[in-house]
């Protein structure tokens, strides 16, 4: 009995040293593993608790800010994936031992690699083989004689790049706004295109979108009836939660909703994917985030959105380098088997000042990778070391007193774009509210910083985590 009491006071003891921990550590904000908000601890009101929404509010914020959590759920992902893993070699083997002849055998080997697609969401099982990339990860390899090879880094600047991506898929158009497509089931939200083996989050449901979006677009309305002098913008990047890869269907229907919340007041765009061919060629295979191909797009689109269609748009230099990208997604699943040529584009503009947290500095590392200053490391966030990583505030002055003063808020699409984007105005002030109250000490105030700044034109921009969350809700 005295192990029982030892064992229960152990467990509760455990528990309660995390949960004191919370408080010392800080409330987070943002799950880098699970790529969303975090649950914070709820207010506590006598309605919220007479309705139980208190009560699961709490629950959530527990399970969300335990100390360790992080790590927990990392190591679960990972013993998930070893044991799908071990899932499919397993049913493999059996397969195998069912053949009799060596003709036998090679035909059922054939049929193996050809996915076998589930009735009613073409979802396919998760028993094809994955193959390494032919560009993986090469940090060392070994020479004929066994010796190791150093990674030697390489860029150099093309002209263009063309992917064979589509050439790879199994799918089917259907008419302008449905198709058939193979995807591989991965866990954690992500499914696989067989062949091509591009990760990609599943929608998100319209029903679960609407009252954060509605959120977000109430926040803008108001600050825009607020300050009439002011030019409020609004630009939704769509990405592969907008579209419905498991049914086949394109609808638009979160970006469509959004702009319908917005009064006349606020300017709304938003940059759709229309087709298979753009979201493949326009996205990372292993990342959330734009390709060189669709972050010109995307600044091009933003520009003629903001400013119009005369006014003058920069151009880029292209640069590929030998390394291999694995995006956010291949770290949230722990698999690093596909990879992305890595790519990224500098644009010809004038160099200007820059401030970050209101220290001068630079931004990004463009011309450090021009030089070759990189290494090939598995996993490493190359996407963040090249364009830029995430701040509460940086800043561009450009100096151009004819242009406006701008204030942009952002996720971190718009990272590989600050630069060129600030060329179009006098000074560009990029707030990441995820940030702000750490970096400064304090919640970030609009009224003050547009007087402070002379801001003349407020821009949202981000996809839809940025619209749909209360992180980058804009507080007055």
């Amino acid at each position: 009995m005295k192990r029982h009491y030892s064992f229960i006071i152990s467990v509760v003891g455990i528990f309660g040293i995390l949960f004191i921990g919370i408080f010392i550590r800080g409330i987070k904000t943002e799950s880098i593993v699970e790529n969303k908000r975090l649950y914070t601890f709820p207010k506590f009101t006598f309605e919220s608790f007479m309705k139980n929404s208190f009560q699961n509010d709490l629950e959530e914020a527990l399970s969300d800010q335990i100390v360790l959590g992080e790590t927990f759920k990392s190591k679960y992902l990972e013993l998930k994936q070893q044991s799908l893993s071990l899932m499919v070699f397993s049913i493999k083997r059996e397969r195998a031992d069912n053949i009799i002849s060596e003709t036998d055998q090679l035909e059922t080997r054939n049929n193996n690699e050809e996915p076998t697609t589930a009735v009613g969401s073409n979802v396919v099982e998760a028993t094809g083989e994955t193959k390494l990339s032919e560009d993986g990860p090469n940090e060392s390899i070994e020479s004929s004689t066994g010796e190791a090879v150093t990674f030697v880094p390489h860029v150099e600047k093309i002209d263009s790049y063309t992917k064979d991506y589509m050439s790879k898929l199994n799918w089917s158009p259907i008419d302008e706004t449905h198709f058939e497509i193979s995807l591989n089931p991965k866990g954690s939200g992500l499914v696989e295109v067989v062949g091509e083996h591009h990760l990609i989050f599943t929608k998100i449901g319209l029903s679960a979108a609407k009252a954060g979006l509605e959120n977000k677009a109430a926040n803008i309305n108001q600050l825009a009836k607020e300050y009439p002098n002011i030019q409020f913008n609004s630009f939704y990047i769509e990405t592969d939660v907008d579209v419905d890869f498991v049914g086949g269907k394109i609808t638009h229907d979160l970006s469509n909703y959004l702009g319908n919340q917005f009064n006349d007041n606020v300017k709304f765009s938003s940059l759709n994917i229309n087709s298979v061919e753009e979201y493949i060629n326009g996205f990372y295979k292993t990342d959330h985030h734009w390709d060189t191909e669709r972050q010109q797009i995307g600044y091009q689109a933003l520009i003629k959105f903001l400013i119009g269609p005369n006014e003058p748009l920069a151009d880029f230099d292209l640069y590929l380098t030998n390394l291999a990208y694995n995006g956010y997604k291949s770290r949230l699943l722990n698999e690093f088997t596909t990879t992305d040529v890595f790519k990224f584009i500098v644009p010809k503009v004038s160099r200007s000042d820059v401030y970050i947290n209101g220290e001068k500095s630079t931004y990004g590392n463009k011309y450090g990778f021009i030089k070759g200053d990189f290494t090939q490391e598995t996993a490493e966030n190359y996407y963040g070391d090249c364009n830029g990583a995430d701040y509460a505030l940086v800043e561009f002055h450009y100096n151009q007193p004819s242009k406006p003063n701008a204030v942009i808020f952002i996720d971190s699409f718009s990272n590989p774009l600050k630069e060129v984007i600030a060329s179009h105005y006098n000074k560009t002030y990029y707030v990441d509210l995820r940030y702000y109250e750490t970096a400064y000490g304090k919640p970030f105030d609009f009224s003050e910083f547009i007087k402070d700044k002379n801001i003349g034109v407020v821009v949202n921009l981000g996809y839809y985590y940025f619209f749909a969350g209360d992180t980058f809700i804009i507080n007055d």
